[in-house]
């Protein structure tokens, strides 16, 4: 008798435009492993809400195989020797697949190419303004207090 691991495969069903960022870390990761895993999940946190802004779904799993249900079509993608990457896939399209670490502002520049829509990855940082009166050395345009 054969014992087989399996991943509980998961199926998601496709309504609108979908990055969906696969990463197999179930493996015992090798320290170069570990970083990409560390890079993977810092830039999915990054690109994730940019994306949603877009109106595109952005999904996370741990696992480089699933389904993807797109109308009556069921779809099962299995990665190749390279577990991460990011699919995308939209009514209407063909999927895209992109394989290795991408960082926030790559994958939100091939997910505007595929989709076709603009997507920023710029975010606007409040700064605290000075006291009245005076001006900090980085703001020159600031009167100084006399």
């Amino acid at each position: 008798m054969r014992s087989q691991t399996r991943q509980t495969l998961t199926t998601i069903t496709i309504v609108k435009p979908t990055v969906i960022a696969f990463f197999d870390g179930r493996s015992n990761a090798a320290p170069e492993e570990s970083d990409a895993l560390s890079d993977f999940v810092f830039y999915a946190g990054q690109v994730g809400p940019t994306l949603q802004r877009a109106g595109i779904e952005f999904r996370e799993l741990d696992g480089s195989f699933f389904r993807v249900q797109k109308g009556k079509r069921t779809l099962t993608f299995r990665a190749g020797p390279i577990k991460v990457g990011y699919y995308l896939i939209a009514p209407g399209q063909e999927p895209h697949i992109e394989y290795g670490v991408m960082t926030d502002e790559d994958l939100a520049e091939v997910a505007a190419g595929y989709f076709g829509v603009t997507v920023s990855t710029v975010v606007l940082q409040a700064q605290p303004l000075s006291e009245p009166g005076t001006a900090s050395s980085d703001d020159p345009g600031w009167p100084r207090a006399e």
